[in-house]
């Protein structure tokens, strides 16, 4: 199943994307593997995710990077309140998956389900086919709410996509 979206917000052009695989730590069976453009910023990584597994509401959220034991060692913020001191504000951040780097799985975790942790794997940096919109959901396994029930959804917040997608993102092309 492949879904195209318009990344209209960043006008500069990119070369290369990045393929990763996003996998629920609790529920493995829930996973997503995404290409992503090289100029994405991880905020935006974070309103794919929020997306992508129907978390359904913006809530703070943090990526870490990590080594290959998991072990968090830099945070990347991606809510004005979240950015303490010594971590990195994600909003304007650029993701940092290289092949040149060590950077190659981080941690998301999302305010939305508190008691779910999300591993990130890179897989490979490709270059970009001509005419194709990025980011792309490439392959889709399992739903969260099938896996945790309704319990790790806050609904009291509700929700609407268009009250704080200002990036261009649609329903229709995520």
């Amino acid at each position: 199943m492949r879904s195209n979206a318009s990344l209209s917000f960043r006008k500069k052009s990119f070369m290369n994307i990045f393929k990763v695989k996003v996998i629920v730590e609790e529920s493995p069976e829930v996973n997503r593997v995404l290409a992503l453009p090289e100029n994405l910023s991880y905020e935006q990584f974070h309103q794919i995710l929020i997306k992508i597994f129907g978390i359904g509401q913006r809530m703070p959220a943090s990526f870490f990077e990590s080594d290959e034991s998991w072990k968090k060692y830099k945070e990347i913020a991606v809510d004005q309140f979240k950015i303490l001191d010594g971590s990195i504000d994600g909003r304007d951040e650029l993701l940092a998956f290289t092949d040149e780097k060590e950077v190659k799985q981080m941690i998301y975790f999302n305010d939305a389900t508190p008691h779910v942790s999300y591993l990130v794997f890179f897989e490979k940096k490709l270059k970009a086919e001509e005419g194709v919109k990025y980011p792309q959901l490439l392959k889709t396994e399992g739903n969260l709410r099938d896996s945790f029930g309704d319990g790790i959804f806050d609904e009291e917040l509700g929700f609407e996509w268009d009250d704080f997608d200002k990036d261009g993102f649609t329903e229709d092309n995520l």
